[in-house]
């Protein structure tokens, strides 16, 4: 059993408390730091764990180690808060909301117990998309075209998937503004609005590797903006859920399937089983048969890999990645 404490109550903390109802088997939450007494009130009906109004109280109980899950401002001064006590924390993104935080971030003491919960890349496509990579299917990968995540969540993926963690790129953006009409958002549906936000384009060159990053926030909630990822090799190439490949003088063509369970007539649940395509499996989920989401199977994931963090002291994603990934997509 996985034991966690989370500082904070809002909309992303509250994925690690419903994936612990949902895997009770895996995980339990000791406790939840919540400042206001309203917001403690309101959490403690939706959900059975402990909900506590002081950071003493909460750091009190059992637990193998803290997730922090707090406004951006605010993230970098708990990380050093939990370090300097010798905590083992689990941090949500972004570490630094600058240049020069994000900096400080990247240059912190290596003895702190701190991973960064960048969940992206453990998704299952994204998971099925790296398999596929590593096969050698594709032949050496040189560019990626992502129109998928945000800012520093984009930049991971980009050298998730290029395989470039270590190097430095040349980056060129080029500001546009993609006029598009909103009808939904983190909860739900909204009254259509037209407006414009910015869409971000910005190419980065690893050596003779090439990232192109192309989104717009909106892409998040919209059924109008899809993602769209392309990954080219020296001998095939992927984009979205199609793969196409070169084998004995022949361009083979394939489809990534989503084997999901909960369809029709099945009873189990909603969730998915695997991602397979040419006769192979690409993804099969670390939870059997677990109802979650695309996004809290990548949480969950995680939370698998800080426990073994937590033991082994094998890290997954530092704070030197993370923070590398805000110096590459900040502007200032």
């Amino acid at each position: 059993m996985i034991r966690y404490a989370i500082i904070g109550g809002g909309w992303r903390s509250e994925f690690y408390m419903r994936i612990a109802l949902l895997l009770p088997e895996h995980f339990a939450v000791s406790g939840v730091f919540v400042r206001k007494a309203e917001k403690r009130a309101e959490l403690s009906k939706k959900y059975p764990f402990p909900f506590v109004g002081t950071l003493d109280e909460l750091l009190d109980g059992n637990f193998d180690f803290v997730v922090s899950c707090i406004n951006k401002g605010n993230i970098c001064n708990v990380i050093r808060s939990m370090a300097e006590r010798g905590i083992p924390l689990l941090t949500e993104t972004p570490v630094g909301i600058n240049r020069a935080e994000a900096q400080k971030m990247a240059n912190s003491d290596p003895s702190w117990r701190v991973q960064v919960a960048e969940q992206f890349h453990l998704a299952p496509r994204y998971s099925a998309y790296r398999a596929i990579i590593e096969s050698g299917l594709l032949g050496k990968v040189n560019q990626v075209y992502l129109s998928a995540c945000h800012d520093y969540h984009g930049v991971s993926l980009l050298r998730y998937l290029l395989g470039v963690r270590k190097k430095t790129p040349e980056i060129t953006t080029i500001p546009l503004t993609d006029p598009i009409t909103r009808y939904r958002g983190r909860n739900g549906a909204l009254e259509e609005t037209l407006v414009e936000p910015e869409e971000k384009l910005a190419v980065y060159r690893f050596g003779k590797k090439t990232g192109i990053y192309d989104y717009s926030k909106e892409q998040y909630f919209s059924g109008i903006r899809m993602p769209l990822i392309h990954v080219k090799g020296t001998r095939g190439e992927l984009v979205n859920n199609t793969v196409r490949y070169l084998q004995d003088g022949i361009a083979h063509e394939f489809e990534l399937k989503r084997v999901a369970f909960g369809e029709y007539e099945n009873l189990d649940g909603l969730g998915i089983s695997a991602i397979t395509g040419n006769g192979r499996v690409w993804y099969k989920p670390p939870f059997e048969g677990a109802r979650l989401s695309d996004e809290e199977m990548a949480i969950a994931t995680v939370l698998l890999k800080m426990a073994n963090y937590v033991k082994t002291g094998e890290e997954f994603y530092s704070l030197w990645d993370a923070a590398t990934d805000v110096l590459l997509s900040c502007d200032e």
